[in-house]
């Protein structure tokens, strides 16, 4: 083979990228089910052996997909919430599936994640803190909570979905809901 044939070497972390891209692509219009690490590769033009590499498993390779959509749901933080344009978001809703997939398939072979691996989290803990006055302990359980509550609609939206009004109306509770927890919050945190 000349060198003229030979394909550029890709760094790790632009294989990692390339991979994260065509997992993305593929999910799209696929099944997460029917995704293998080997469709993944092949999409991406990659020698399989590179998931190994670069994510140690196809499990590594999820965690590393859902962590980049999770990225695109921090565009949809408002006042510590989550506004109702990620419910039409491909993306927001993509990773709502994807974690889904991954709780229900591979529970146990998933690591807890540090809250810095998670910047929309930590924009979300900010926000609640900031707009509400809640002390850093509640702030970061309501982040939690919402964050949770955030991803399991995102990810049955599609099945059951809320009208316009309905998400206007629970954008309206959700901000009550934290403005009587501020009032209150020294009671919550005895």
């Amino acid at each position: 083979m000349s060198d003229d044939n030979r394909r550029p070497r890709l760094s790790k972390a632009e294989t990692q990228e390339k991979l994260i891209a065509s997992a993305i692509e593929l999910m799209k219009d696929t099944p997460i089910g029917k995704v293998s690490a080997l469709k993944i590769c092949e999409h991406a033009g990659i020698d399989k052996m590179a998931v190994r590499y670069c994510f140690g498993s196809y499990v590594g390779l999820l965690i590393a997909t859902a962590l980049e959509l999770g990225r695109s749901v921090s565009g949809h933080v408002r006042d510590g919430l989550f506004d109702g344009s990620a419910y039409v978001d491909e993306r927001a809703v993509l990773f709502g599936k994807l974690l889904a997939y991954l709780f229900t398939s591979f529970g146990d072979e998933l690591p807890k994640l540090s809250l810095e691996q998670l910047p929309n989290f930590i924009l979300l803990e900010k926000q609640i803190t900031e707009t509400y006055g809640l002390e850093p302990e509640l702030a970061r359980a309501l982040a939690k909570r919402a964050s949770h509550i955030a991803v399991a609609t995102v990810a049955i939206e599609r099945f059951i979905p809320l009208t316009e009004r309905e998400h206007q109306i629970l954008h309206r509770a959700q901000r009550f809901f934290y403005e009587e927890v501020a009032k209150v919050q020294d009671q919550i945190l005895e």
